[in-house]
Formats: C-alpha cells, structure tokens, sequence
C-alpha cells in the first residue's frame, strides 16, 4: 500500500481510457495546483508507458495533456486545436486497471484504480463519455469521485473546476 505524496498537488482530472473508435483517442488529463513551478522531468507512470523528459516543468494552473500514440493524426483530427503535452506508449486498460504517477525517486504522486464496474459510470465504457473528477476527497479510486464527462468524447484539455463538489477545490489547492 502507498500513499499519495501530498506535497506535490498534480492531479488527475480526466481518463478517457475507452473512447468510441479505440486506442486513438484516449487520453489522461491532470492539473498542477500548486503555487510554484514544479520540475516534473522524470516522473512516470505506472499503466502507462511515458516519463516526462528532462527539464519539463509545470506553472501553476497548468493542465496536462496525454494521449495515446497510436494515431496523433486521428486523434488531432477528433480534437482539432487541443494541444497534447506528451504522447504514451500502451493502451489504457477497457476493463479497468491502476495509474500511479511517481517521482524519479519512486514516490507515489498520485494513484487511481479505475473500472469498468463496481460503481464507475459505464457511459464512460465505450459509449463516448470519459471519467471526470468529481470529489477528490472521496479518494481518487473511489467510483463514487468521478462522474462521466458531459461531453461525448469528453473535454481534453478543459478542466471544469466549477464541477467539482464546492468543497473539494479549496482542498486541491495548496497555499
């Protein structure tokens, strides 16, 4: 078992991991909360197959944008103008599996177990919508924290932070 680090305030805020069309379009979205800039150069994931290059660092408010490599061209061509910060190798998993985001050292940022049961929103199982943070205080493995995009295809991108449960975005960001 491991704890999220909570001095780094990168979170996930959109998993397309089973979009109509298949591989091509689907997509992990975070956003930095913190106050000041963040060297994220060599974190990685676990459930997916990207490390952030050297000297990559992240301004306060930045959104993040990963996709999948197996087409960029159709996926630019589904999201024209959304701009995509990096682009992994693997698939996310239809059926469900964990992501961990961690340091260079190992330290775990983040950690999500998604599913295509069990309480998650099926829409987002193949019938166009992705998952969105909800209510991150809920813990970002519970069902209950994420709600399907409103969007079909959902919004890479676009965080709607005034979606979130009203507590929670005071608790996100880090002073």
């Amino acid at each position: 078992y491991q704890v999220a680090d909570p001095t780094i305030p990168l979170y996930p805020t959109e998993i397309m991991y089973n979009p109509p069309g298949g591989d091509p379009y689907e997509f992990l979205e975070m956003i930095y909360l913190g106050q000041a800039p963040l060297d994220v150069g060599g974190f990685t994931f676990d459930g997916i197959n990207f490390t952030f290059p050297q000297g990559t660092v992240l301004q306060p408010g930045q959104l993040v944008l990963l996709a999948s490599s197996a087409d960029p061209d159709a996926f630019a061509q589904r999201y024209p103008g959304v701009h995509v910060d990096g682009w992994f190798q693997r698939t996310l998993a239809n059926g469900g599996e964990s992501l961990r985001l961690k340091t260079p050292d190992g330290q775990v940022v983040w950690h999500v177990r998604y599913d295509d049961r069990n309480g998650w929103p099926q829409v987002a199982d193949g019938d166009g919508a992705s998952l969105e943070l909800r209510d991150p205080s809920l813990g970002l493995s519970d069902p209950a924290a994420w709600k399907p995009s409103p969007v079909e295809g959902g919004t890479p991108g676009s965080w709607h932070a005034t979606e979130l449960v009203p507590h929670t975005l005071l608790s996100l960001i880090h002073i």
